[in-house]
């Protein structure tokens, strides 16, 4: 069974999650209007490809800069299809905003961003390094990871 609300009220506006969330959207709907070669370039070139880092030469055959560092950030707002669009949104739907509301709008800006950047490392290194990566444990590890980090954060 999926979720569709919590029952935890929050006291402000989760702005920085409707950001994301909006986002996310928007770029999927440019990579659905882009023909498919460029898709799959744009996909390449911003999302997550762990073994441009580590073999120049394989990211020159592809045509991708080995020093492009920015997708670390870029792969946060990529989606493979529409389930995963959906199923991210959702999750954020649901958790994100209270997460937000005990963390506050700068910090937990700063923990997605952290969080999503770091993400990639130890996964892409040793599992297929070859493939793109998308943003599917990006936008819910600090879901995830929230709760647990507010406890620490938010006691004196």
């Amino acid at each position: 069974m999926i979720p569709i609300r919590d029952s935890i009220p929050c006291q402000t506006k989760p702005y920085v999650t409707w950001g994301i969330m909006a986002v996310c959207v928007a770029v999927y709907l440019m990579m659905l209007l882009m023909p498919d070669e460029v898709g799959q370039h744009f996909a390449y070139m911003y999302g997550m490809v762990p073994i441009r880092y580590s073999n120049p030469d394989w990211a020159y055959a592809f045509g991708l800069p080995p020093d492009h560092y920015l997708s670390f950030l870029t792969s946060l707002f990529l989606h493979g299809g529409f389930l995963h669009l959906l199923m991210n949104m959702v999750f954020l739907w649901i958790f994100a905003d209270n997460i937000e509301d005990l963390m506050g709008h700068r910090r937990f800006t700063v923990f997605y961003i952290l969080c999503g950047c770091l993400r990639p490392t130890p996964n892409g290194t040793f599992i297929r390094p070859w493939r793109c990566r998308w943003s599917a444990r990006p936008a819910q590890l600090p879901v995830s990871w929230g709760p647990i980090s507010c406890v620490f954060l938010t006691r004196r």
